[in-house]
């Protein structure tokens, strides 16, 4: 079975960046959305906002747990 050992820690690793890169897209839509919104001074739909603004949340505790988890060895 090779690479087994390494398996768990690969797919942590990649979890860990598929988060960041989520976070990182979330706050990019939201700018996105209110600087566009703004420029054509329409209004701003809170719900759509609120929606990323919790999942931004969601994923930022997912990492802190990655964070303070002890790794197993």
């Amino acid at each position: 079975m090779f690479g087994l050992k390494n398996t768990k820690n690969y797919r942590k690793k990649t979890h860990k960046e598929y988060l960041w890169e989520s976070i990182y897209s979330l706050r990019r839509d939201i700018t996105d959305y209110v600087l566009k919104c703004k420029a054509k001074d329409k209004t701003i739909n809170i719900k759509k906002l609120d929606h990323k603004a919790e999942l931004i949340i969601k994923y930022s505790d997912k990492l802190k747990k990655f964070q303070t988890q002890p790794t197993l060895r």
